[in-house]
């Protein structure tokens, strides 16, 4: 669209200059054979003057007109910082992709580039390659991740360690989960490309003893707060993904649901009727005081197929689960699997979650991947650092 703008531009410029040249020469050949008198030239000039003048107004004002339809479906870069909580509105500025490409040159590596819209984890790109971050920019905009992809954001890059922050709200109060921490990225010692979440434990040790009363207090109060000035008395989940910088903890992600494999793990320790917790937030009434919880702890460890996160490879038999499931204090939940008259077979990405507790992050992460290894099917992937770093 805006190169339909600049060649009407050209156009308009090239409009003027011949309507100027013709009725010169108009002028000057009517001058030539009538010998008119200079009142009359002047008039004619006044009048070739207006027409141009009105041309541009009018030309103008349809490029204007252009552009502004142009702005209404023009993909946008959005750039913004994370912080845990905004005195005042957040400074968001939107850029058309060709500025957000020159954006990218001003700002310090790593780039963090992502869709904005739902992509399961896998619209994002933390590099500190400057063509990679611009192209993966460019990416996105061409629909490789459909809608989601239409909006691209331009974030600051936190560095520490995550963790995830759950609260059940009953739309005036929120009561905290246990916190959880995940691992993005596909290959171990976070490199690779990010995933939906390749393993997860509970609980979480190396925490701030005061980060969920403040994530309560500076996150997740202010938004109910603010969708009840809106009119929305909220019930349900929201998950803020933290990151543990030297500045203190900023919010990396927000949702309203659970996290996966967040869920897997949290569940496993939850030590409350999860029925009866969900029907009283729908009925706003939480009981008062925190959750309780086994003292355990638990460890997800996901196993996902050859060819993930990108093109994951489908209907490869799967062996060993039924076997696993028989372990004590280990369950199987199945993410990507299908059932056929031969047995079991992977049907997407992320196939499995073993998830085992134990007395201690370590007596559970032992007992994940032992489990883990009698699960077989080709081309399987998993992180060997789960809950260790």
């Amino acid at each position: 669209m805006s190169g339909n703008g600049s060649g009407t531009g050209f156009f308009l410029i090239w409009f003027v200059l011949a309507a100027l040249l013709g009725g010169c020469a108009a002028i000057t050949f009517l001058d030539g054979w009538a010998r008119l008198p200079m009142w009359m030239l002047w008039i004619l000039r006044g009048i070739l003057l207006v027409f141009v003048v009105s041309f541009v107004i009018i030309e103008g004002c349809i490029i204007s007109q252009m552009h502004a339809k142009a702005d209404e479906n023009l993909d946008y870069i959005i750039v913004l910082g994370a912080q845990v909580r905004a005195d005042g509105p957040s400074k968001v500025l939107k850029h058309r992709l060709n500025t957000a490409i020159d954006y990218l040159e001003t700002v310090e590596p790593p780039y963090v580039v992502k869709a904005d819209g739902l992509a399961y984890g896998k619209g994002v790109l933390v590099t500190e390659d400057l063509i990679a971050a611009q192209g993966w920019a460019r990416l996105c905009i061409s629909g490789e991740f459909g809608d989601a992809g239409s909006t691209v954001v331009i974030e600051e890059y936190l560095a520490g360690r995550e963790v995830s922050v759950f609260a059940i709200c009953d739309g005036t109060r929120a009561v905290a989960l246990e916190p959880a921490r995940d691992y993005k990225r596909h290959l171990d010692g976070g490199r690779g490309p990010n995933t939906g979440g390749m393993g997860c434990y509970s609980p979480v040790n190396d925490l701030p003893e005061d980060l969920v009363d403040r994530t309560i207090n500076e996150v997740i109060d202010p938004v109910l707060a603010t969708l009840a000035e809106d009119g929305i008395e909220y019930r349900g989940f929201l998950y803020a993904g933290l990151v543990l910088t030297d500045d203190g903890p900023k919010v990396l992600e927000f949702n309203c649901r659970l996290g996966d494999p967040e869920t897997q793990v949290l569940l496993s320790r939850l030590n409350e009727d999860l029925l009866e917790l969900l029907a009283s937030a729908a009925e706003g009434y939480l009981p008062d005081g925190p959750l309780q919880w086994h003292d355990r702890a638990a460890v997800d460890v996901v196993l996902t197929a050859a060819g993930y996160p990108d093109n994951p490879e489908t209907g490869r038999a799967i062996s060993g689960v039924a076997e696993v499931n028989g372990i004590p204090n280990v369950q199987v939940f199945h993410a990507n699997t299908r059932r056929t008259p031969e047995g079991l077979i992977t049907a997407g990405g992320r196939v499995l979650n073993v998830v085992a507790t134990g007395q201690t992050v370590a007596d559970a992460r032992a007992l994940a991947y032992e489990a883990a290894s009698h699960i077989h099917f080709g081309g399987i992937h998993f992180r060997r650092d789960v809950a260790q770093s």
